[in-house]
């Protein structure tokens, strides 16, 4: 398979991502996550100081009996998009754009809008 050059972007070129999927597959999820691994070059970094756009929780299994913990990254604002009170349901209530900028050091950027849809 053949590798593609790179891309050359434009200072104002805008990428745009729409996110799809039933409830708690991880969407809110991937945009903390994305946005984390474009800052930060060590996930040491990113350790001390994540960015949480989006306030989530999730369980996860450690140790050879399985043992549940729960996860939180609330942030320093709580947004009113999202609703943790009622298990089962989309957190996510209405569709919400997420704009940033990332830069490549240069005078070139990237404009990001990621849109984070409620979950079916």
């Amino acid at each position: 398979m053949p590798i593609l050059p790179p891309i050359q972007s434009k200072s104002d070129e805008i990428i745009n991502i729409l996110l799809l999927g039933e409830s708690g597959v991880g969407k809110s999820t991937f945009i903390n996550a994305l946005v984390n691994y474009l800052k930060f070059k060590t996930l040491k970094e990113a350790e001390n100081n994540p960015i949480v756009l989006i306030p989530v929780s999730f369980m996860i299994m450690t140790g050879d009996n399985f043992e549940e913990h729960l996860v939180k990254f609330e942030g320093s604002n709580f947004f009113s998009n999202e609703d943790h009170n009622h298990l089962g349901q989309s957190v996510t209530q209405h569709c919400k754009s997420y704009v940033f900028t990332l830069t490549d050091g240069e005078s070139r950027g990237r404009l990001f809008e990621i849109q984070n849809t409620q979950g079916s």
